[in-house]
């Protein structure tokens, strides 16, 4: 099995041979993409200390044997197993195993426990709980939640959404949410994008529109009689640029004034010209989803830009222990957006705005330290493992402020690599208390409620609060609820590590591609099939799935579909 350096040689190996071609050299690109990967695959080297080996006492024989298989995420139905391994490798039938969703579901804590490893557990000792975080914390890091990988995924989209301002006339784009935090794989969650018009802007009260160029069309924010954190866009200046666009979202609303609707503007913000890949689905209020080729899901949301220093001013006075001033002054420089959604239980809502910083929450969330980072990944796994809202309750981004607040309001020498589970436990607490409460407060406006309004019912309440009290009450063994984490913990240190290391290298290929993809297609979108970044990519691609599929078989494991590659190379990726 070839060594790391040997598999990065391989990318520069396969631009070496196309030199001829003068019109396509990219060595140094190459460079760049090797050195990445270097400092990106470094983290799964050093020590072969067992650094897991309290954890996997924890494992009951439930959790038997583990292998690729797991890692990977195959669903029932998509492999079978050959050969003699088929006899040998599983105690008990394959529809009652682990990577059954349904089985892993209703598998209770005390189920996978067993009374021996429950006697061998000490959870009073203060140093257990301290080592439980570490190893948790590195745990994280080789599935791919350490700060080169996300730096990583947000440089290489940040590149993205540069490409695509550079070459659009109307709007620039900024990827936000878990994307845009460095957060997810490439295929593990949708990229939320937002599309922010050129040349329109919302002003606050008491800015002066002279200040403004007249080449761009001006709104004036209006916030009294609605929802904190709201507004409505009273419609003060039209520039030529937008004489055709602007109009067919504007309405009267009902005191003879112009205003933006909320609504309309979403009908035409959607582009009408769509790629060749693209596949448009149902709007899902302001956002117009789609799906780009080989299964990229994108939300795209219009907005426009918004000058509201008196709500930042507010934001960056406040006393805290965290960030630090120099980022807050980036934050409040970076300005806000609105984003066409008004307030859920409002009788206008569909000329509503919603107040946003989406630019400012990417800078905080990458000033967030490690353990920070992956308290917010854990609170989200236990949300979306456990307890799974159906209608949107609890969200990703009630979890971010959630963590925001915490940040804020502790000193960040209190959050290292030993107090992880500590300060899951304080964020748990934080969600129970604004469950029970119907309350918790935006971490840039507190004014508005993030619960309000959600359609929580009371049934539903009750079960989530003993839910998330039993979880807090488990201390270390949580981690025995998320079957991501089960499994890695009983995997180590193979194949966990040969895995990850692999998945992880597949995944800054795929950046990388995305990133190169559109530098090779002309202005009709016809790709330059010969280009030796792209080439060199696709060997290396090529070589990883294959590798997986070998190791597959070899484990007495073959999948069943025609496409089975392209199977192994999504699984591994979401």
């Amino acid at each position: 099995m070839a060594s790391g350096h040997n598999r990065r040689t391989i990318i520069g190996r396969s631009s070496r041979t196309t030199q001829t071609d003068h019109y396509n050299m990219h060595d140094d690109q190459l460079i760049m993409l090797c050195q990445r990967l270097a400092r990106v695959l470094d983290v799964y080297g050093g020590t072969e200390t067992a650094l897991f080996s309290s954890l996997r006492q924890l494992v009951g024989p439930i959790l038997f044997n583990v292998n690729l298989v797991d890692l990977i995420g195959f669903e029932p139905g998509t492999f079978e197993f050959i050969g003699q391994q088929k006899r040998n490798r599983w105690p008990i039938d394959i529809s009652q195993s682990i990577f059954n969703d349904k089985s892993t579901q209703t598998c209770s804590i005390s189920y996978m426990m067993t009374e021996t490893v429950a006697d061998r557990w000490q959870p009073n000792r203060v140093k257990s709980n301290e080592d439980y975080s570490f190893e948790l914390s590195l745990l994280l890091t080789w599935l791919g939640y350490g700060s080169e990988l996300r730096q990583a995924r947000v440089d290489m989209y940040k590149k993205s959404d540069t490409q695509h301002t550079a070459r659009s006339k109307s709007d620039a784009l900024i990827t936000a949410g878990s994307k845009g935090e460095g957060l997810s794989c490439v295929f593990e969650s949708d990229r939320d994008t937002i599309f922010v018009l050129h040349m329109a802007i919302a002003l606050e009260e008491g800015i002066n529109l002279r200040t403004i160029p007249y080449d761009t069309t001006v709104f004036r924010m209006e916030t009294d009689g609605v929802y904190p954190g709201h507004c409505k866009l009273l419609f003060q200046r039209l520039s030529h640029t937008l004489q055709d666009y602007i109009p067919k979202a504007l309405c009267e609303d009902g005191r003879g004034r112009a205003i933006l609707s909320s609504d309309l503007f979403v009908d035409i913000s959607l582009p009408t010209e769509r790629a060749p890949d693209e596949v448009r689905h149902k709007r899902a209020g302001p956002s117009s989803p789609c799906t780009l080729g080989v299964g990229l899901e994108m939300d795209r949301v219009p907005v426009l830009r918004c000058q509201c220093p008196s709500i930042l001013k507010r934001w960056a006075n406040r006393p805290r222990f965290w960030p630090s001033p120099e980022v807050v002054q980036k934050v409040v420089l970076m300005g806000a957006f609105v984003s066409p959604v008004g307030f859920k239980g409002s009788l206008t809502k569909n000329v509503e705005w919603r107040i946003c910083f989406n630019e400012g929450e990417n800078v905080l969330v990458s000033n967030l330290n490690d353990t920070q980072i992956k308290m917010y990944v854990l609170l989200k796994m236990i949300v979306k493992s456990v307890i799974k809202p159906l209608h949107k309750e609890i969200t990703s981004y009630t979890l971010k402020n959630i963590v925001f607040w915490v940040a804020e309001t502790n000193p960040q020498v209190l959050f290292d690599e030993t107090s992880l589970l500590f300060w899951l436990h304080e964020g748990l607490g934080k969600l129970r208390t604004a469950i029970t409460k119907k309350n918790l407060e935006y971490y840039m406006i507190p004014e508005r409620n993030l619960m309000a309004n959600c359609d929580l019912q009371n049934e539903q309440e009750k079960i989530w609060v003993s839910t998330i009290t039993d979880i807090i009450n488990e201390g270390p063994r949580l981690v025995l609820r998320l079957s991501k984490l089960r499994n890695a913990i009983v995997s180590y240190p193979e194949p966990l590590r040969w895995y990850c290391k692999r998945r992880t290298e597949l995944e800054i290929l795929n950046l990388a591609w995305l990133n190169r993809d559109p530098e090779c297609r002309d202005e009709r979108g016809v790709m330059n099939e010969s280009d030796n970044v792209l080439k060199a990519i696709m060997i290396r691609q090529t070589a990883i799935v294959r590798e997986i599929r070998e190791t597959l078989f070899m484990e007495g494991i073959a999948v069943m579909k025609e496409d089975h590659e392209y199977l192994i190379h999504i699984r591994m990726l979401m």
